[in-house]
């Protein structure tokens, strides 16, 4: 096999350092698996066994951040309507204030009042 992939050289970089796999064969010892091929197997297959320990972590991490950012953005989706109906809530109020007979009711106290005849057209005339 003279043409190796990225991934096969990858992880033919990777050493697993001699006292993880000391600790490795320490622990399987203390399983008493009876047959030799079997602790073996484990000691030479340490990498792989990580590689799924470091991949189920990543996956379970992932899910976790994955139903915090649904749960934050229903809580923006639900404080955006509420402000939706604020803002619908004040442009009426502000149509309704608007209004020229609200105005005039308003002004009133201060001496101001409606005209009661159209306002007077100034013309220039032409030299």
């Amino acid at each position: 096999m003279a043409n190796k992939t990225f991934f096969q050289k990858m992880w033919a970089s990777i050493t697993v350092p001699k006292r993880l796999r000391l600790w490795v064969a320490r622990a399987v010892d203390a399983l008493d698996i009876p047959d030799f091929d079997e602790r073996a197997w484990l000691v030479n297959n340490i990498r792989y066994i990580l590689l799924i320990a470091l991949l189920s972590i990543a996956y379970i991490a992932n899910a976790r951040y994955a139903e915090r950012q649904m749960r934050h953005i229903n809580a923006l989706q639900r404080d955006l309507k509420e402000l939706r109906w604020k803002y619908m809530d004040k442009a009426s109020e502000l149509m309704y204030k608007s209004k020229q007979t609200e105005v005039a009711k308003n002004v009133q106290h201060i001496g101001l009042e409606e005209l009661r005849q159209p306002p007077k057209k100034i013309v220039i005339k032409p030299q």
